[in-house]
């Protein structure tokens, strides 16, 4: 029996992550690109806000932020729709809903406005959307492949604000990083990161969002975030320094702990400080065991740093970190 998703009531920051199916690598430039193309336009339209992102070659990481819920008139679904699927099928539907008011047809432009509204602010539709859409687009480009393109149920964690937020998005930022396709992050253009250091608004908007409600220059936000997501975190440790440290009970730093596989950032369920994962816990109690008495802390993954203290809800029956050798 499947585990049922953590989600909030409201306004959430959200890690998701999918694979490609039998490890097979998808994703080419070409791909990546319409990937990232894609992603813009359904996040439009499920007025979710993309914070950061990475596609890799047969995965990709997403953090997001699911924003207070709120009315979505007729006049913002068709320019949604429009934004998602083009110009003309947004007049299609607009002649479409004038004809339902033209004959009384009440209950049924209520049904489609209730029907589109609920594929809106929510990771679940958002992510079917994604991942469908880009099948049809993968399928009509490659005629000879067959099956299914993506790997079983997409993974969600949900993301404490504040500090663990940056957090998150630089170890998505430091993917490519520690798969050694770039030693700098800046340098990979299928990321936030990289697409915000080259001049895209949108990217830019996302990162100085993950410093706070606060409008901050994306310049003052770059160096604080390239801080930690290089310059103090540039000094590698070798995987058997790591495993030493982790022998003795041992903590790493923030910075090197971000470019280590750390597999709680994308099965940990909830990431954040103690009194945050405690609340998910017992806000979602039914989701866990019965012998799971107590409130739970979770995986101390490591000390504070910057103020920065990442915790997870799940205690993972693995070691938290991984190698690639």
């Amino acid at each position: 029996m499947r585990m049922k998703r953590l989600k909030t009531d409201g306004e959430g920051y959200y890690h998701l992550m999918s694979r490609c199916a039998l490890k097979q690598f998808l994703f080419n430039d070409v791909e990546k690109q319409a990937f990232c193309t894609m992603l813009r336009r359904v996040a439009a339209f499920s007025g979710i806000e993309v914070l950061t992102y990475c596609v890799m070659s047969n995965h990709f990481h997403l953090l997001v932020h699911v924003p207070r819920p709120q009315e979505i008139d007729e006049s913002e679904l068709l320019r949604r729709v429009g934004l998602l699927y083009g110009q003309e099928r947004e007049n299609a539907m607009r002649e479409r809903w004038n004809q339902y008011r033209k004959f009384g047809w009440k209950r049924l432009l209520e049904k489609e406005h209730s029907q589109l509204r609920a594929r809106m602010g929510d990771i679940s539709p958002f992510m079917q959307i994604l991942k469908q859409r880009f099948t049809i687009w993968y399928r009509a480009r490659t005629p000879g492949h067959e099956g299914t393109l993506w790997q079983g149920r997409f993974t969600s964690t949900l993301v404490e604000g504040g500090g663990s937020l940056v957090a998150v998005g630089a170890y998505i930022d430091l993917n490519p990083v520690r798969a050694g396709i770039v030693s700098d992050p800046k340098d990979y253009r299928f990321s936030g990161y990289g697409a915000a250091i080259s001049g895209d608004a949108t990217a830019q908007a996302g990162l100085c969002e993950l410093y706070g409600d606060s409008p901050q220059p994306f310049q003052k936000v770059a160096e604080a975030y390239r801080a930690l997501l290089y310059l103090k975190g540039s000094a590698s440790m070798s995987p058997e320094e790591v495993r030493q440290v982790l022998k003795k009970r041992g903590h790493l730093p923030l910075p090197q702990l971000l470019r280590c596989r750390v597999r709680a950032l994308n099965s940990g369920l909830a990431i954040g400080s103690k009194k945050f994962v405690a609340g998910i816990f017992a806000t979602h109690r039914y989701a866990f065991s019965e012998r799971r008495k107590h409130v739970a802390t979770g995986e101390n993954l490591c000390p504070s740093w910057d103020g920065i203290q990442l915790c997870s809800v799940r205690k993972l029956r693995k070691q938290p970190i991984t190698f690639s050798n």
